[in-house]
């Protein structure tokens, strides 16, 4: 990235990128808004009240393909809660974009999609294909004792991917619906903000 300044209250950050996903790079405008209003680092030029116009090239053909613009009235009028559900929206869509559905999973069961919901949740139906609803101990499932899906290990997952970082900040509820092997619904599992923000 370099950077070159276009007026006195205007600086152009040119970006070079070799995958142009415009979702992608949608999220990356709701974490730059994020950093100008609260990283120390951008201090100098809150201050100064600077508009940041990040410009992105594709590598391969330097043409301009994306446009992101932080004015003053972005970060000086930032409220987080506004901005949770556009970023959960761009990064169920990039989801989306990246594999395409059902996608199957390492542990061999599909995902068969991603919702963004007001105000910040991140919501995932998933399809467990080793599991039949008719062999399970409906009793247990009930009272949440049967381990259809283990819920640490859900939240281990929220704590140390790095996608999920600005989602975190966001105080995101990650909401997962499962079914079994014939679509059958089995019931759903939450990590909140609670869960992981005492980790």
């Amino acid at each position: 990235m370099n950077v070159e300044t276009v007026n006195e209250d205007t600086l152009m950050f040119n970006c070079m990128i070799s995958n142009v996903d415009t979702n992608a790079l949608k999220m990356t405008k709701e974490e730059l808004l994020y950093l100008w209003t609260y990283d120390s680092i951008f201090n100098p030029l809150r201050n100064e009240k600077i508009t940041g116009i990040y410009r992105y090239y594709e590598s391969n053909t330097r043409h301009n393909v994306f446009e992101n613009v932080i004015t003053p009235d972005d970060y000086l009028n930032y409220k987080m809660e506004n901005h949770a559900y556009l970023y959960l929206k761009a990064m169920a869509n990039v989801i989306k974009s990246h594999q395409s559905l059902p996608y199957q999973m390492e542990d061999g069961g599909y995902l068969l999609d991603v919702l963004a919901k007001k105000p910040a949740v991140l919501e995932y139906k998933i399809q467990l294909t080793d599991v039949d609803i008719n062999e399970l101990d409906t009793v247990k499932m009930r009272k949440n004792e049967g381990n259809i899906i283990n819920k640490s290990s859900l939240l281990e997952s929220v704590i140390r991917q790095n996608p999920y970082d600005m989602a975190r900040l966001y105080k995101t509820t990650f909401s997962y619906f499962l079914y079994d092997k014939k679509g059958n619904y089995l019931g759903s599992v939450s990590v909140t903000p609670e869960d992981y923000e005492d980790e």
